[in-house]
């Protein structure tokens, strides 16, 4: 979703933005390549913990982009 959401950014005219979206896409797959797809049940608090806050500045990233 993260990846539509950049592509709109960029669409946008606000690329400073979606680069730090992308910025922020690469820890979490890093965290789902390390613990998720491993053992998705035994890592699952682990990969939450880990990948959570990059999902949420995500979000707070895209919100600042569309409120100016």
């Amino acid at each position: 979703m993260l990846v539509v959401n950049a592509g709109y950014l960029l669409g946008a005219a606000r690329p400073y933005h979606a680069l730090a979206l992308i910025g922020l896409m690469i820890p979490q797959g890093f965290f789902q390549i390390q613990y998720l797809l491993k053992d998705p049940i035994k890592y699952d608090v682990r990969y939450q913990a880990c990948a959570q806050p990059f999902f949420v500045m995500g979000l707070l990233v895209t919100a600042l982009a569309m409120s100016h």
